[in-house]
């Protein structure tokens, strides 16, 4: 009976592919370049087991800020304690975990929460290519996350580490504990006004702060301005 409702909903979810809608107004996702989806294997497992749709960001391996910005927004209209349980529901799933979700779950977590009385501090899922020893969070925050004008954008992906790292799970828990829920929606960037924010951005002093190449603490690295500007200028298309 299982595989056979498996079969049914393998069969309709392929005909709806073609006539599926976007987490994000029409009016600022007609240039979003939504890059390689999941599988349709992929997608009806999740939807099988939880019985909705997954949000763009985590869907699509490509992601602009308008997509950052349209997933939390689905998550502060569902109301706290509904995004946590969704959030930890795309966490355990075991289809999903060869993505870089638990990432993608850390960003949303940065813009959803604020910090009671203190900051809230980084994600423990190890070290992103980044010139962090000039990226204090005084400056930035929401590390991965940067928010410049009206849009949020991430600065790096993809995290080395040794030992254990922090699970999604174990950051979505510790923003609940100390951390406030954010109930005001975030604005939706098209690609000028979010190309407007970047450029507020790199004219910023923070950015200006940034040595790309530094030795101190033990560590020694050089990095490449143009490098992280083409990765957030990619965001704003």
């Amino acid at each position: 009976m299982i595989q056979g409702s498996r079969t049914f909903l393998l069969i309709l979810l392929i005909l709806q592919t073609g006539c599926e809608k976007s987490d994000t107004p029409p009016e600022t996702s007609t240039k979003v370049d939504t890059g390689a989806e999941l599988s349709i294997e992929e997608q009806i497992s999740w939807e099988y087991d939880h019985g909705k749709r997954l949000p763009r960001l985590f869907r699509n391996e490509r992601f602009s800020a308008s997509i950052v910005a349209s997933a939390a927004n689905r998550y502060i209209a569902m109301g706290e304690d509904s995004a946590i349980k969704e959030l930890k529901g795309i966490a355990e799933n075991e289809v999903l975990s060869k993505h870089d979700i638990k990432e993608r779950i850390g960003w949303i977590c940065r813009i959803l929460y604020r910090g009671d009385s203190e900051l809230l501090r980084r994600p423990g899922f190890g070290a992103l290519s980044l010139p962090y020893l000039t990226m204090l969070d005084t400056d930035w925050p929401l590390y991965p996350v940067v928010y410049s004008g009206n849009s949020y954008f991430i600065l790096a992906r993809g995290y080395s580490y040794t030992g254990r790292p922090e699970t999604a799970e174990e950051y979505i828990e510790y923003c609940k504990q100390n951390g406030t829920f954010r109930t005001d929606p975030l604005s939706l960037p098209n690609p000028q006004s979010a190309r407007e924010d970047l450029a507020k951005l790199r004219s910023s002093t923070r950015w200006k702060k940034i040595k790309w190449k530094d030795a101190r603490r033990g560590t020694t690295y050089t990095m490449h301005e143009e490098v992280l500007w083409g990765f957030l200028f990619a965001q704003a298309n």
